[in-house]
């Protein structure tokens, strides 16, 4: 992942096809529902993000945003490319799938 990127992402209840993510900018950008997932990504530079809103059945619902208000200023501790990331992801797998067979 990108050290610049901000990625949220949510399970929504039936029924939401739309999650609505307000930014500190008084835009709003409306973000599409696959299987009951959302998932938004930015960068740290972009407006920050205030709010997620969606209709369900039982009415609105808007929690504040889960990024905390620094989150354009933090650093991830060491970047990883996706293939590092993988070939770890490899290998404990193969770690796992040896230590379960009899």
């Amino acid at each position: 992942m990108d050290p610049n990127a901000l990625v949220m992402f949510g399970l929504l209840p039936d029924g939401v096809n739309t999650v609505d993510v307000s930014l500190a900018d008084g835009s709003t950008k409306t973000i599409d529902i696959q299987n009951n997932f959302f998932n938004y990504e930015t960068t740290k530079s972009a407006p920050a993000v205030l709010r997620v809103s969606w209709a369900a059945s039982d009415g609105l619902h808007s929690p504040p945003s889960s990024l905390p208000p620094d989150a354009g200023k933090t650093t991830c501790a060491k970047y990883s490319a996706p293939s590092q990331v993988s070939a770890w992801a490899r290998s404990h797998e193969t770690t796992q799938q040896a230590s379960q067979r009899p």
